[in-house]
């Protein structure tokens, strides 16, 4: 049915509470300081090749995650995006640097199968790392100090991923990755 009067006009703009948009872009001594207390966080293997992709090709997680071996042409040093796995439904190329082809030859050392990275299997059927796997893995390492630990996940590692600017997200590296791409002139076309 319809109402004749609209139910949020009593409310306040300032009561309603929001998150807002993240605009956390790591700096250039934070990404320096990645190499370094990466190794001891205690992440899944495959996780700092992922983190390092992302940064070095600005790609989206679930671009990264919804890969397969065969989206990969490391001698054109070509990564294809098909349509279902980009945002807008388009597919494109991302040119490989000598530093992704590197973190390609790490995670194809950990390959079991036709997924950059693996996750569960359903039913019979391998199936790609979940989407949220990494942003999960390095929210458990980015536990404020008073906060409750999971015994299976954190209890080693709870701040290990802690950063001067705060709390960052695998979306926070595409958006770093962009930011210092803009800086050193790249045209935003070419960013995007």
């Amino acid at each position: 049915g319809y109402i004749n009067a609209d139910p949020s006009a009593a409310l306040a703009k300032a009561s309603i509470k929001t998150n807002g948009p993240r605009e956390r872009v790591l700096s250039e001594q934070e990404v320096m300081t990645l190499p370094a207390i990466l190794p001891a966080a205690g992440l899944p293997k495959w996780a700092p090749p992922a983190i390092w992709l992302i940064l070095a090709t600005a790609c989206r997680v679930g671009e990264l995650t919804n890969s397969r071996w065969e989206h990969f042409d490391l001698e054109k040093r070509e990564w294809y995006i098909p349509p279902p796995n980009s945002k807008n439904g388009k597919a494109h190329i991302v040119d490989l640097s000598d530093f992704a082809l590197a973190r390609l030859a790490e995670l194809d050392a950990l390959r079991t199968g036709p997924w950059l990275v693996n996750g569960r299997a359903t039913a019979g059927e391998i199936r790609p790392i979940a989407t949220t796997a990494l942003a999960k893995a390095l929210a458990d390492r980015q536990k404020a100090p008073d906060a409750p630990v999971f015994k299976n996940r954190t209890i080693e590692h709870p701040q290990a991923l802690i950063l001067p600017g705060g709390r960052w997200t695998p979306h926070d590296l595409r958006r770093s990755a962009a930011t210092f791409m803009q800086s050193l002139g790249v045209l935003p076309a070419i960013i995007e």
